[in-house]
């Protein structure tokens, strides 16, 4: 018997558990894995969704309802449980339920590309995964008319109008979410006109939100960034088609792999993804 179930806090550990059964990590309490798993929940902690077979959890997927589009993440499925046809049963779910309503994104690893292609996806860009070990190392910038500055409050609406224009649609909930965490570890970048360009918060181990205007907001960002500390070497996930901003993490990281950011029907939606730097996970953009 198979049945679809909300996920909740009561069950969220079952559910991180599937996670990372499915990508083979380690899954302890206060692992920085899960950690991230559990905040990307409560940052918007609807249509989350377990499958069971025969009263056993097997499967989950992640849907962040966005305004303007739904972005699908951690769509997993127990390795015992694959091959059975479960993913395709989650994903025919959310296209049944938002496909006449908004466009549908993900970004598929090598994986779960096939699945997503058989039932429509089509690709639109990829995205690139970085490991910034070399950070730490990072030379200073060229002398620059960009100043960088702790996020305070009065930011806030600025980064919400600048955040919606290059991302595409209102997410600033799970922004605010995610500031509230890392409020020590949030930074701006502003011109010579006390205009934002730019942004990021850093996470445990990656770096991301992390959105600017141009090339050199992005790199006094990346040079504030390169003085913090992160739980191990941090990463970043950037579009493909920001080529400036690949070449610049190029300098103090390497590719470590690559997913395919893919739409439903092939449908599009106004990104700006060359303005990207960083997104906040896979599983959301």
């Amino acid at each position: 018997m198979i049945v679809l179930s909300p996920i909740s806090a009561q069950n969220l550990d079952e559910a991180f558990n599937i996670s990372a059964q499915a990508f083979g990590i380690s899954g302890h309490l206060q692992s920085v894995p899960q950690k991230v798993f559990t905040e990307l929940f409560y940052a918007s902690p609807d249509n989350w969704t377990m499958l069971l077979v025969n009263h056993n959890p097997a499967a989950l997927v992640a849907v962040m309802d966005y305004p303007d589009f739904i972005y699908v993440g951690y769509m997993v499925v127990l390795p015992s449980h694959q091959r059975q046809g479960l993913g395709k049963l989650l994903m025919e779910s959310i296209i049944e339920k938002y496909a006449s309503k908004k466009n549908i994104l993900l970004d598929a690893s090598v994986k779960g590309f096939s699945l997503y292609e058989k039932i429509g996806f089509k690709i639109v860009d990829r995205a690139f995964i970085f490991s910034l070990d070399r950070l730490g190392i990072l030379q200073n910038c060229p002398d620059s008319e960009i100043t960088i500055e702790e996020m305070r409050i009065h930011h806030l609406i600025e980064i919400r109008v600048l955040d919606q224009k290059i991302f595409g649609t209102e997410r600033f909930p799970i922004i605010e979410h995610f500031l509230k965490l890392f409020s020590d570890r949030a930074f701006v970048s502003i011109n010579r006109k006390q205009q934002i360009t730019g942004y990021f918060i850093a996470q445990w181990n990656a770096l991301g939100p992390f959105v600017a205007i141009d090339i050199a907001s992005a790199q006094q960002l990346l040079q504030k960034a390169s003085v913090l500390s992160f739980s191990g070497t941090p990463t970043v996930i950037i579009p493909e088609k920001n080529v400036t901003g690949s070449n610049l993490l190029a300098t103090v990281g390497r590719q470590v792999r690559h997913c395919t950011h893919m739409a439903y029907n092939g449908s599009t939606t106004y990104q700006r993804r060359e303005n990207i730097f960083g997104q906040i996970t896979l599983a959301s953009g």
